[in-house]
């Protein structure tokens, strides 16, 4: 009998057509199975995050439907295909979570793939971590020997009649795809439990973690790559606003209403003009007496500094949070833009203008507009224009990234609408980008300031003797602070250049200035650096402590340590103008309030905390001080659960533009 793809001859006569299979591609699902489970484990060994997924499950759901494939298809180029298209997604999903979580703590999701053009912009090759790299690289190649060696070992092939060949197709695939899809069942089936009325209800059941992803690195830790994602695309795709109960929100809305906090500065700045400037990537260690001297005096002398401030999100999280008080956590602003659109007239510069006829309300920023879609979602938010480089006219204008104007710059060619010789009322938000990074290269447009480094260096090492700030010993890490250094002394002089104009005019007692951080200076771990902090040491909650500095002529200067962060930044600027503003769409509390008690942090990347205690999922939680007691830690919890339940409702106004009348 002689055997080919097309007949088999007996006798001389030709029989019906068989098929030969080779006996090594039935092996191509298992070992797909197989490398897949290695990659994860490595992958969660690396993020510190244990062996394995507690349900692994839902993992290997996927794993068997990736097999399912691969056994389905007939032709080994396809197996083939198919297997490396889903294992190399894995692995190259690997590397980018560990490169984030490097760098944030966190891990990709859907909506920052919105961010692609300003993940490209910011993006360094000293954010990759080589090794992990290299690891995944391995195990790429260790799934390519497997394949090869299976087909150099196994070089056999089974002959079968077309009937047969279908029904060993039939039972594999009832096989494979049968358990995936009872793994998956099953893995829903097994998730945690707990009952809706207990205080901790919604960090302690794993039910309303899976369907919400509410906490994203501790979803990922409990439900694996796939786990994750696919119910994250689940939640992206699939979202019914029949689901969204409309008497819900009025209720949750209502509850808010009218609210106006009550302290002791209340309605202080009730007729100023209002400059609200967002300090990019600042630190404390940015701001000294022999380099910036006007921060220093405000820090020291005549504004009102809150020492214990602290922030950790991107850059338009934290702005978009000081102008809103709050928002959406699960998809991008410019998603619900183009979708429902967006209203909020609780929004700082709708309030504004509310309470002001006439008033001019602008938001500026030293890089283009269009970067994190500012140009739209900021008009959206009630700004009236928001300005960039675009149409700015500075000389030797760059509008590549990292190739930074001078903040004086832009400030002094818009500083006449910036700050209006006019009678009128105004409110200006400001974004600086100088300070922004890397800190690889010195600029041309700052060589002044390298200069005045150098020369006063001495006198710098003097005065740092007198702080808890050390100096890098590494030559490289020390040329990134003098660059960084030299980028803090231009933000000072353009706080300057706006105070000054201010006085001039007559309008500086007239006139509340609010200076916030929006992050640390992360950019080659500079601030773990200057503040000696390992990087391992993600819960120690200084490497967040950023500058927060309120002007106003009738707040008595102060250092103040009330702890506070990014969210109390927008009650704070309400509570001094007298705004009303509806307390359930604000995550924080006014800093003169005695509500601030109540305040924790909750970072978008990652991270959960208070003065006290650091937590990534509520339930295992680091003390930060000693001498705590459980009633304290309970409210710890229960503030960070109240934040949560909030938040739900947020994202669901959101999603259905709910004040669009």
């Amino acid at each position: 009998m002689s055997v080919n793809n097309e007949l088999v001859v007996v006798d001389g006569q030709k029989e019906k057509k068989y098929k030969e299979i080779p006996i090594s591609a039935l092996f191509y699902p298992v070992i797909f199975v197989l490398v897949s489970l290695l990659a994860e484990m490595v992958n969660f060994v690396y993020l510190g995050y244990g062996l394995l997924p507690k349900y692994i499950i839902f993992d290997l759901a996927f794993f068997l439907f990736g097999a399912g494939l691969i056994y389905l298809v007939p032709k080994k180029w396809m197996k083939l295909t198919i297997f490396y298209v889903f294992f190399v997604l894995q692995i190259v999903l690997n590397c980018v979570n560990v490169t984030m979580n490097n760098i944030f703590g966190d891990i990709l999701s859907f909506d920052m793939l919105k961010l692609g053009g300003e993940a490209v912009s910011a993006f360094s090759f000293e954010f990759l971590d080589f090794v992990n790299i290299a690891i995944n690289i391995l195990l790429l190649v260790v799934s390519i020997l497997l394949i090869k060696g299976i087909d150099k070992k196994i070089d056999l092939k089974a002959v079968f009649n077309k009937k047969r060949k279908y029904a060993l197709l039939m039972c594999g695939i009832l096989v494979i795809w049968g358990c995936c899809g009872s793994f998956f069942f099953l893995g829903r089936e097994s998730l945690q439990e707990v009952e809706a009325s207990t205080d901790l209800y919604i960090v302690e059941s794993d039910v309303y973690l899976y369907d919400s992803l509410f906490l994203k690195t501790e979803a990922f830790k409990k439900f694996g790559t796939y786990g994750f994602y696919l119910k994250s695309l689940e939640n992206l795709v699939f979202v019914n606003e029949d689901d969204i109960n409309r008497k819900d929100l009025d209720a949750f809305v209502s509850q808010g209403e009218g609210y106006k906090a009550n302290s002791n500065y209340s309605s202080i700045a009730q007729d100023d003009n209002l400059i609200v400037i967002m300090l990019e990537s600042f630190e404390w260690f940015a701001i000294d007496p022999i380099y910036t001297p006007t921060l220093y005096s405000l820090r020291t002398e005549t504004g009102y500094s809150l020492e214990n401030f602290y922030g950790r999100n991107k850059t338009n999280v934290s702005e978009d949070i000081s102008i809103l008080g709050s928002m959406p956590k699960n998809s991008m602003m410019i998603d619900y833009y183009e979708q429902v659109g967006i209203t909020v007239p609780y929004s700082l510069p709708n309030l504004y203008k509310s309470n002001n006829e006439n008033a001019s309300v602008n938001y500026y920023h030293s890089y283009i507009e269009t970067f994190y879609n500012r140009n739209v979602v900021n008009k959206a938010l009630g700004f009236d224009d928001v300005i960039g480089l675009e149409e700015t006219k500075i000389k030797n204008k760059s509008e590549v990234f990292g190739e930074w104007v001078k903040d004086s710059d832009f400030v002094t060619a818009n500083l006449g609408t910036i700050v209006p010789e006019t009678d009128e009322k105004f409110f200006s938000f400001y974004t600086t980008i100088g300070t922004h990074g890397s800190y690889d290269n010195e600029l041309d447009a700052y060589e002044e300031y390298y200069d005045i480094f150098d020369d006063r260096f001495d006198e710098y090492k003097e005065y740092l003797k007198t702080t808890d700030y050390v100096l890098p010993e590494n030559d490289n890490d020390l040329k990134h602070l003098r660059n960084y250094k030299s980028t803090a002394m231009d933000t000072d002089r353009t706080v300057k250049i706006i105070m000054d104009r201010l006085e001039e005019l007559g309008k500086l007692d007239e006139t509340t200035i609010v200076l916030f951080s929006d992050h640390n200076c992360y950019y080659h771990d500079t601030t773990n650096h200057v503040k000696g902090i390992e990087k391992s040491e993600y819960y120690n909650i200084e490497l967040y402590n950023i500058p927060f500095i309120i002007y106003n002529d009738g707040i008595t200067p102060e250092q103040n340590y009330t702890f506070c962060n990014t969210y109390d930044i927008y009650p704070t600027i309400c509570d001094m103008m007298g705004f009303e503003y509806n307390s359930m769409l604000a995550q924080g509390y006014s800093v003169f309030s005695e509500e601030i008690k109540n305040s924790v942090f909750i970072s978008f990347l990652n991270g959960i905390f208070s003065e006290k205690y650091y937590t990534t999922n509520v339930i295992d939680v680091i003390e930060l001080v000693g001498n705590t007691s459980d009633d304290e830690l309970l409210e710890f919890q229960l503030n960070v659960v109240n934040f949560y339940l909030k938040q739900q409702q947020i994202e669901n106004i959101f999603k259905i533009n709910y004040f669009d009348n």
